[in-house]
């Protein structure tokens, strides 16, 4: 064996220790004679002695070695520049060079490296210095990989070009680095797109891949159609699982120039997890859900997360759009956007969706918007718990809560069933023209529980349960019931072309407020009614009325 120089030593000690600290096969040093080192070789498993060292890929690629023979590379480009890795000796040329995994010398035989610990991209030869461009590096590394973690350290990895892998990915970081408002630009894992035209990171296989601890963004606006990470498969199979957490997307601050045009986009997702997102400044959707004809799929989960939109901006469409049900949107901090969050559903009928415990504030257009866009049918919709607020950002809002009728021509389309709007809390400034709650369509609905104030002047509508231009998508039986409403008189209220739909209320009113149209045995409080009256007189000094056939009896 060849002796080392102390220097060398002292390096090679060094660099090996930093590596043993991620390893879970630890270095036994004294299995090696003095000057010498072990790394746990994937080729035999068996603890091979490193005696050697080289400066970087160049030097390693001239090296022809022996069976057995393991050496240590101390860097890429160069000794310590993160691209340190222990190879163990092949006489088969690599199957896959890649300068990383599989380093190919200038002959025959094969340099596989020791990922008994997860690596770093920096082994393929990524720099992370925020100018160089970084796509082959980081390519190289994900396809080796496939669902094996990745690492990337603290850097700024520029991606000049999309990258795509038909096997699953693992990217891994050391922290994103968002905060409310702002995007932090050290210190933490960074990926910045270069072009227009280009999504970030894009698998087609349909097993779970995994994103974690960093931030992605680009350099320009993207184009209609791109996103940051893209989630698609070409056959009838649905993306199974994905998982992202602690992944910031978009700009670096909530009011900076938008940047990705859709910061995720799942094409047939099926029960994946978002947890601890942070975005801002997309274009399109920040989470955006598509499905197929025939495909169900399911939303997943999206939770514990913080969605920072531009109430100023005119170009900023929802936080979170979905075409597909079985979603639990749950525990959300959603601020601006066109809609806070916006279901669409089309393809296939839809199952469960559940909205509970978010704070959502300053929507441009609606807090939520539920529609069908195909005339698909959805069931089984709950928005519950959630705080709603709105008082400097309400010139174009229509609602609070909008569930949207469908127009069917020459016919009705009840889209929608079994749906629950309840223990809601609701304190804005809305237009006179705007509602609070405004659902369209359904059967079989509850809207109950929930605490309305208005802190403006314009009388805004509190509930109304009618269609914009017909009430062909309702049908019985609906329950209005125990809402409270302060800050404006016009508590229930129907549209231009169309009656209140109701089928029970409750609650308290005077004469003048009485809705119209409601459900025989419908009971309110009359604060000015006179006992005894048909139909029900001001007045008084308060009575109960209930509706009968012939109206209002006090």
């Amino acid at each position: 064996m060849k002796c080392l120089s102390l220097s060398l030593v002292l390096l090679l000690g060094s660099v090996l220790s930093a590596w043993a600290q991620t390893t879970t096969s630890p270095i036994i040093a004294t299995t090696c004679p003095l000057g010498q080192y072990v790394g746990a070789l994937p080729v035999s498993g068996i603890p091979q002695c490193v005696s050697q060292s080289v400066a970087n890929n160049t030097a390693l690629k001239a090296l022809i070695g022996v069976p057995g023979q393991a050496v240590l590379r101390l860097g890429f480009a160069a000794a310590g520049d993160g691209g340190g890795a222990v190879y163990g000796w092949s006489g088969i040329s690599c199957a896959i060079p890649d300068d990383g995994a599989q380093v190919q010398p200038n002959s025959t035989g094969c340099w596989i490296a020791d990922f008994s610990s997860d690596p770093s991209v920096k082994v393929w030869g990524a720099k992370g210095d925020g100018t160089t461009d970084d796509s082959v590096a980081v390519r190289k590394a994900v396809v080796a990989r496939k669902a094996a973690p990745l690492r990337f350290p603290v850097g700024n990895y520029r991606l000049c070009s999309e990258i795509a892998s038909t096997d699953p990915m693992n990217i891994v970081g050391v922290g994103s680095g968002a905060g409310p408002g702002v995007i932090q630009t050290s210190g933490n894992t960074i990926f910045t797109l270069c072009n227009a035209n280009q999504n970030g990171f894009r698998s087609s296989n349909y097993f779970p891949s995994r994103f974690s601890g960093f931030w992605l963004t680009s350099a320009v606006q993207q184009a209609s159609g791109y996103a940051g990470i893209v989630a698609d498969t070409a056959s009838a199979a649905t993306m199974t699982r994905w998982r992202f957490d602690d992944v910031a997307l978009g700009s670096e601050g909530y009011n900076s120039p938008l940047t990705l045009y859709d910061g995720i986009k799942q094409i047939k997702p099926t029960y994946p997890d978002y947890n601890r997102i942070y975005c801002q400044g997309w274009v399109n959707s920040c989470i955006n859900h598509t499905t197929t004809s025939g495909v169900e799929g399911s939303g997943g989960y999206i939770h514990n997360s913080y969605f920072f939109g531009n109430p100023d901006s005119t170009s900023q469409g929802p936080a979170i759009y979905s075409e597909i049900g079985y979603t639990w949107i749950s525990n959300n901090e959603i601020l601006g956007g066109s809609d806070g969050i916006q279901f669409c559903y089309k393809n296939n009928p839809a199952g469960e969706t559940v909205i509970h415990h978010n704070t959502i504030e300053n929507s441009r257009f609606r807090g939520i918007l539920l529609q069908s866009c195909d005339g698909s049918a959805a069931s089984m919709v709950h928005i519950v718990n959630n705080e709603f607020s709105n008082y400097s950002f309400t010139a174009n809002m229509s609602a609070e809560i909008q569930i949207s009728e469908y127009p069917t021509a020459g016919g009705t389309q009840v889209w929608l069933s079994n749906l629950m709007i309840t223990n809601n809390i609701f304190r804005s400034t809305l237009i006179s023209a705007a509602k609070y709650i405004w659902v369209s369509a359904g059967k079989n609905a509850i809207i109950s529980s929930n605490i309305i104030e208005d802190l403006g002047v314009n009388n805004p509508i509190a509930i109304q349960v009618t269609g914009a231009n017909s009430n062909n998508s309702l049908a019985p039986k609906f329950l209005v019931r125990d809402n409270q409403v302060l800050g404006t008189t016009n508590r229930f209220s129907g549209g231009a072309t169309a009656s209140p739909f109701y089928s029970d209320v409750s609650g308290l009113y005077t004469v003048a407020t009485l809705p119209s149209v409601v459900g025989l045995g419908s009971t309110v409080v009359v604060s000015n009614g006179t006992p005894n009256t048909q139909p029900c007189t001001s007045g008084g000094t308060g009575a109960i009325a209930t509706w009968y056939p012939t109206g209002w009896k006090c």
